[in-house]
């Protein structure tokens, strides 16, 4: 019976001994060896990062822009229809009777006619891929006699995808972009019949 007490014993006294090598251990690797591999390692593993500083658009969003045309209605409908056609946009909406069409306008990453603020980019794996929109709305009615009256809208989004090396994935970004107003010169001349 003393033997096995002992064995008891002697299993418990080893077994404290281990647990207090092991946390030993675990101090000396936390308060020696850290602080010596951690001002190493850490750098490599935020140079890996990808750092992305977004400054907001400095144009601020501008009211609708309005304008009476000396266009009779139905011309300046089928004109409305003819520029969204030729740029290519998405129609979103479109409801003739009320007079309204929307449309989505897909914007190379270097336009300027929208103000989506500036990116600075840094240690991202592969070049970022810039996508810019614009979201066109345009609203007739009729106006006396032959004329139209037009309110164009005009606002943007942009999307920024940046692949993070660290974390092996892409980081995505979006926000508002403001319009520069060029989009609504152009559909105001189209509509006038001075420009195609």
């Amino acid at each position: 019976m003393k033997h096995k007490n002992n064995k008891k014993r002697l299993s418990k006294a080893t077994t404290s001994t281990m647990t207090t090598t092991t946390r030993a251990r675990a101090g000396l690797f936390q308060g020696l060896v850290l602080p010596l591999i951690l001002p190493l390692v850490l750098p490599v593993v935020l140079a890996g990062c990808a750092q992305v500083t977004i400054t907001p658009p400095k144009i601020q969003l501008a009211p609708p822009s309005a304008r009476i045309l000396q266009v009779d209605y139905p011309t300046a409908w089928s004109r409305t229809i003819g520029w969204f056609d030729a740029h290519e946009l998405e129609i979103t909406d479109i409801d003739e009777g009320f007079g309204l069409i929307v449309g989505r306008l897909a914007l190379p990453d270097d336009d300027r006619q929208v103000d989506c603020g500036d990116f600075n980019i840094r240690a991202a794996v592969s070049p970022p891929q810039l996508k810019k929109h614009a979201k066109v709305r345009v609203h007739l009615s009729r106006g006396f006699g032959a004329t139209s009256q037009v309110l164009i809208a005009v606002t943007g989004q942009y999307r920024l995808d940046v692949m993070n090396t660290y974390a092996a994935r892409m980081i995505t970004h979006t926000g508002p972009c403001v319009s520069r107003g060029g989009i609504e010169k152009q559909i105001f001349a189209f509509l006038k019949g001075a420009a195609k």
